[in-house]
């Protein structure tokens, strides 16, 4: 969970900050053939994953513009990082609906 400071910054600027930390390891990542911890951490920690999760089990309930901005943010910093993320979030958002 986010600590009150973040809670206050929304998620598109959020992810604008974690396209930074996906750029520097973007290289780390494509050689793992997987996104490298940091970024990975960066994703948790700014509750990108929940985006589309319902705001009733505790997601973001991201709109879809928004939604959008978050993912071509992520995108300039570092393309697989914005993919994996709409995936991720995807599958996240479309289970908690069922919940």
């Amino acid at each position: 969970m986010a600590d009150g400071a973040t809670a206050q910054i929304g998620l598109p600027e959020r992810a604008s900050a974690v396209a930074r930390i996906a750029s520097e390891h973007a290289d780390e990542s494509e050689a793992l053939g997987q996104l490298a911890e940091p970024v990975v951490a960066a994703l948790h920690e700014n509750e990108l994953f929940g985006m589309w999760v319902p705001k009733s089990v505790g997601g973001a309930e991201l709109d879809p513009v928004d939604s959008l901005q978050v993912i071509e943010n992520l995108a300039y910093g570092d393309p697989s990082t914005g993919w994996v993320l709409m995936a991720a979030a995807l599958a996240n958002g479309t289970g908690a609906a069922y919940l």
